[in-house]
């Protein structure tokens, strides 16, 4: 009875525990006022035409991890000009296809940039497009650390117009959301942000609790074949 009774103890101790968790913070970024300012052939740099009207939208998720940030969704678009220009539109959404680029070891992660492949708006399969959201080195992390817990919400993030661009691998094409890498004074650069539009807070089990679970559950197990023994 003795073993029984230390065993049920120890399962309600162990069961207890293994609902402890831990908070973690999503934040969700929106970009806006981008427009694309220029549009050339990336093995050439000859400009083909200026963006007059071309825009790109969305949102990116990033979730706070131990030492950095890891991506949890994105979703954004980009549109045609209708004057034009570039001739395409492209979708990236991560729950289509999740390919992204950023930092390399052994930066941190985000901290100056990601890089989705997309696909074009209206075409199924195959990875046409890139599409490339650069900042200056740690301010997106720095804006998230600012603002946790509650969090300030509405921090803006400038983006870099000489390295956020949309890339069409089938024809080769930059269009760039910066004048800085055209050839014509007329460009006018949209470099754009990324505006923090939410910060939510997440509870996910401990794994050290889930572990103790476990080990106490095998516990009661080796108990219950001593004393049917």
């Amino acid at each position: 009875m003795s073993t029984i009774f230390k065993g049920m103890a120890g399962a309600a101790v162990l069961l207890a525990a293994s609902a402890m968790s831990v908070s973690a913070q999503d934040y969700t970024w929106t970009l806006q006022n981008f427009k694309f300012g220029d549009y050339e052939d990336a093995q050439t740099q000859e400009l083909l035409g200026l963006e007059s009207d071309s825009t790109a939208s969305g949102t990116l998720v990033l979730s706070k991890t131990i030492g950095g940030y890891a991506l949890k969704s994105f979703n954004f678009t980009t549109t045609i000009d209708s004057l034009g220009g570039t001739g395409f539109a492209a979708t990236y959404n991560s729950s289509i296809n999740s390919l992204i680029g950023t930092d390399l070891f052994p930066a941190p992660a985000f901290d100056t940039h990601i890089e989705m492949a997309g696909e074009e708006t209206g075409v199924l399969g195959g990875v046409e497009f890139r599409f490339r959201l650069s900042w200056e080195f740690g301010d997106l992390a720095s804006q998230m650390e600012a603002n946790s817990g509650a969090g300030n919400l509405n921090a803006l993030v400038a983006l870099d117009g000489l390295a956020s661009y949309e890339y069409d691998l089938d024809t080769n094409y930059y269009r760039y959301n910066d004048d800085s890498r055209s050839f014509s004074n007329l460009a006018v650069g949209y470099p754009g942000n990324l505006r923090l539009s939410s910060v939510q807070t997440v509870s996910t089990p401990e794994p050290a609790s889930l572990a103790l679970l476990g080990t106490g559950l095998l516990g009661i197990f080796a108990a219950r074949r001593r004393k049917a023994a």
